[in-house]
């Protein structure tokens, strides 16, 4: 015979529950793609997700900086947690992709994804990095901090130096790629403006 699920209460167990849903429905993101950025198994997600088991404070703890949350900001209530988050340059788990010839790090929360986030990008010589399109209505900013780079946005291109930014669709291929002899280095801003 089939087990039911536990009901969802005020424990803290039921709270997790109940964010982790939420902020993967929020996020858009299925089991798998938050197994892989917090490191935690789909199945434990799962039952996690059920509130057919407690976490360990070390597996919700991943689960909450996968969001971009602290422990305490995936348990209490929204909106009853910290008011201002630092990105520290020393922590690594902000690095979301270490490809070759170039570095990405999320400089805000990764619980605003799909609103707003913002990130660093570092780019060797003649490196590029290249992205599928995100959801329809994604505008990206590039702002060149150091060097020259091209953005290509579906079939437009455009060259920055320093100094330069660059309003662009997000909604379609698009790719930055270092064109100077140095380390280019460029913060995108991601934002969603609905069409």
């Amino acid at each position: 015979m089939k087990q039911k699920s536990p009901a969802l209460g005020n424990s803290p167990g039921a709270r997790v529950a109940q964010r982790v849903a939420q902020l993967r429905r929020k996020h858009h993101w299925s089991l798998e793609r938050l197994a892989l950025a917090s490191g935690v198994s789909r199945s434990m997600l799962s039952q996690i997700e059920r509130n057919e088991t407690n976490p360990t404070l070390a597996v919700t703890d991943a689960i909450a900086r996968a969001f971009g949350l602290t422990l305490s900001e995936l348990v209490d209530e929204p909106g009853t947690g910290r008011q201002m988050y630092l990105t520290s340059r020393a922590d690594t788990t902000t690095i979301l992709r270490r490809e070759l010839g170039y570095r990405i790090r999320a400089l805000t929360p990764l619980r605003y994804a799909g609103t707003l986030a913002v990130y660093e990008l570092q780019l060797l010589p003649e490196a590029e990095m290249s992205s599928q399109p995100h959801v329809l209505g994604t505008r990206e900013v590039a702002i060149v901090t150091a060097g020259r780079v091209q953005v290509v946005s579906g079939t437009q291109d455009a060259t920055l130096e320093t100094g330069d930014a660059l309003t662009f669709h997000g909604d379609v291929d698009y790719s930055v790629t270092n064109r100077g002899e140095d380390q280019a280095e460029v913060i995108l801003i991601e934002y969603y403006h609905p069409l």
